[in-house]
């Protein structure tokens, strides 16, 4: 906790309470959100590390160091400019080849050598936002300070981007239901998560919480159907809302 209130203190941001859990099913109970140097930032404190997580939009999918259950992708990728092992889907390896983003991911690379980034620390880049996850002792805001500097370098990188469009037939017959939540509660950002669920009564998240909950191992199952191949759309939608409901029920103990 003593991290976050220096964190806090560096950042000018308030520190709050939170009941979320990460897909390793640690919880945090404190964390912050700021738009910082013209990006929303959010990190969040569990007990073995803290979470960093960048908004920002662009075409990335993969990650680095560890696998990620969310993507699918579970078989390192050789990469030769990467000091670390690479999880990214067969259908991305021509968007790797890119320039722009090679050169990005180098100087990504540079500043994880130059931190020495262990083996229980990772990166995962997301199509709206990346989360690097990392020991608690690690100097954040430096961190941070150099990825923000990193992205606003490669710009051609970070582009905005329409939604990809859903159709409920890509789902299970079993989940289906789900369908009609995923575009407004399904939300990976955590800091517009958190909007959205703090605009919710107690009354609408119990109502969520009772369709949603009952499916967790269908969901599961779904999740894991996919095996090494990148989640749909669909699912990766799936994911995001099961997430939101966990950390509402955790709460709610």
């Amino acid at each position: 906790m003593n991290k976050l209130i220096e964190l806090s203190k560096l950042l000018k941001a308030t520190i709050r309470s939170q009941q979320r859990i990460d897909i390793s099913g640690e919880v945090s109970y404190h964390g912050l959100a700021k738009k910082y140097q013209k990006h929303q930032i959010q990190i969040d404190l569990y007990a073995s590390f803290m979470l960093v997580t960048i908004a920002a939009n662009s075409e990335l999918a993969l990650s680095v160091n560890k696998p990620d259950r969310m993507f699918g992708f579970k078989v390192p990728l050789h990469m030769p400019d990467s000091p670390y092992p690479i999880y990214i889907g067969a259908d991305a390896k021509d968007f790797i080849k890119s320039e722009s983003v090679r050169s990005f991911l180098r100087e990504v690379f540079s500043l994880f050598q130059a931190q020495n980034l262990s083996s229980a620390e990772s990166a995962h880049f997301y199509r709206n936002g990346m989360r690097f996850l990392l020991e608690i002792d690690r100097d954040i805001k430096s961190i941070v300070d150099s990825l923000i500097q990193i992205i606003d370098k490669h710009s051609d990188v970070f582009t905005s981007r329409s939604k990809a469009s859903i159709s409920k037939a890509n789902l299970p017959d079993h989940l289906k239901v789900l369908f009609p939540f995923l575009k407004k509660y399904a939300i990976s950002d955590d800091s517009k998560r958190s909007q959205v669920s703090d605009g919710l009564s107690a009354k609408k998240k119990k109502e969520l919480i009772d369709i949603v909950s009952p499916l967790f191992p269908e969901i599961n199952a779904f999740l894991d159907s996919f095996g090494d191949s990148p989640l749909s759309e669909e699912a990766t939608l799936v994911g995001n809302l099961a997430e939101l409901v966990a950390e509402w029920q955790a709460s709610s103990h």
